[in-house]
């Protein structure tokens, strides 16, 4: 029963959410995965904007996974437009991870050909993801350019290659959370620690966050990690 009674809570916040998208399954490329949805705030003038990849080991995910990373309905009130993605997975381009990332790249380009429809500054853009997602973050933010802040949501196996060798002073800031034990193996919390090395050798900014469960330092008492990252990024936005 405790089991059918959350599901109904997450569904009815999920479609309460979606009673609020300003337009859905927006096609960004020809593939059928090349879709995102999109929630305008609302401005006089251009807002920033916060993009989010789910994840799912490539394997599988929804966009619709942005409503268990963030509150849209206050990143909406603070004035900042929000947008999640999906993307073809492994079994779509043959294994190939160099080929979602440049799915997930032709996203963001069609996000900033769109900045004057969607009322979007494209000065301040954020970018966020979780696992898999974390890493399309990470190479997006540290080896193209036009990305002002990042966000990241347990930081996976696989940072070592996707993220460190782009990691350079220049490198947008980024906030990671890492809420698994080290008896996570996909998840081990040394993968977000790397990340945070590799950004404080390199004079990058990162603030890393964790739990009990693994000992990184934990989110200020009295707030949430989302509140938390809100925050860091209307800072980084000179917003607050």
């Amino acid at each position: 029963m405790r089991q059918i009674v959350l599901f109904l809570i997450s569904f009815v916040a999920v479609t309460a959410s979606a009673q609020n998208i300003t337009e859905k399954d927006v096609a960004y490329g020809k593939h059928e995965r090349n879709k995102l949805d999109f929630w305008k705030a609302k401005s006089s003038s251009r807002t920033p904007v916060f993009i989010f990849f789910h994840g799912g080991a490539f394997k599988k995910g929804d966009k619709n996974r942005i409503s268990h990373a963030i509150d849209i309905n206050e990143y909406l009130k603070k004035g900042i437009s929000c947008i999640t993605v999906n993307y073809p997975f492994l079994q779509h381009v043959d294994n190939n991870y160099s080929k979602i990332m440049e799915h997930c790249e032709d996203a963001l380009k069609f996000i900033k050909k769109n900045a004057s429809k969607w009322n979007i500054d494209t000065k301040k853009i954020a970018v966020a993801g979780s696992s898999a997602g974390a890493l399309i973050t990470q190479y997006l933010g540290y080896k193209g350019k036009g990305i002002s802040v990042m966000g990241s949501f347990q930081q996976p196996i696989g940072t070592a290659h996707f993220s460190l060798p782009h990691i350079k002073r220049s490198s947008p800031p980024i906030m990671i959370y890492q809420r698994s034990s080290t008896s996570d193996k996909i998840h081990h919390p040394k993968y977000a620690q790397m990340v945070k090395d590799t950004c404080d050798k390199k004079k990058a900014e990162c603030v890393l966050y964790g739990t009990d469960a693994n000992g990184l330092p934990k989110v200020p008492s009295g707030k949430s990690y989302k509140e938390v990252m809100l925050e860091f990024f209307l800072e980084k936005w000179k917003m607050k």
